[in-house]
């Protein structure tokens, strides 16, 4: 961050304070997942009180990537179906299919097995924020085997709704917090307003989520 900072910003640094707590506070089984509390804790912006525009370290976020948080899992399942695989990082093309198909079917239940969880609420937190440039995983929209773009995840729906919501809504300055039972509540004030004092104008009034 520092050498990036040095050489006047001229490119985005990762937010890994972010995306780590977005999969183990939100997607891991409940069993393994973290506190929400954990996201006011560590951090490369404080949104407590982000009342402020040009200041915050540029950066960018995830969920999850081909390299993060996929192909793992999908090793996963090849190690399982065949301990032969070793590591399951360099599997056949037949090995690959026959896990995808698991991976696919995991995504869709209840109770998974290899997947994750709360994908939708992951990218309310990442579309929402501020001082963070978001960046979506194809495979979170649509299949990751296959045809390009020829079968929508279950997750479609939710992550562009909430993109076009993006577009609309969230604007302005943001305050976050925990409470005492570990419920996060994250508010964004529309566009003119950077604190819940600002009054803004007419198009602050349909914006801020």
């Amino acid at each position: 961050i520092g050498v990036y900072a040095a050489h006047g910003n001229d490119q985005l640094t990762m937010d890994d304070y972010m995306h780590t707590q977005l999969i183990w506070s939100l997607t891991k089984p409940e069993a393994q997942r973290g506190t929400m509390a954990r996201f006011m804790d560590f951090y490369l912006t404080n949104r407590a009180n982000d009342d402020t525009e040009n200041t915050a370290q540029p950066s960018y976020s995830f969920v999850r990537a081909h390299d993060s948080e996929v192909q793992t899992v999908i090793a996963e399942i090849v190690t399982k179906l065949h301990p032969e695989a070793g590591n399951g990082l360099m599997p056949t093309e037949e090995q690959m299919a026959e896990a995808f198909k698991i991976y696919n079917a995991d995504q869709k239940k209840a109770v998974k097995t290899y997947t994750h969880y709360n994908m939708p609420s992951a990218y309310a937190m990442l579309l929402t924020n501020k001082d963070v440039i978001p960046r979506i995983y194809y495979g979170d929209l649509y299949t990751d085997d296959g045809q390009f773009m020829a079968t929508k995840s279950p997750y479609f729906d939710a992550i562009s709704t909430m993109l076009q919501a993006r577009t609309k809504y969230v604007a302005g300055g943001q305050t976050m917090a925990v409470d005492q039972h570990d419920v996060l509540t994250s508010v964004r004030f529309g566009k003119g307003a950077m604190t819940a004092n600002d009054l803004g104008d007419a198009e602050t009034r349909t914006e801020g989520v």
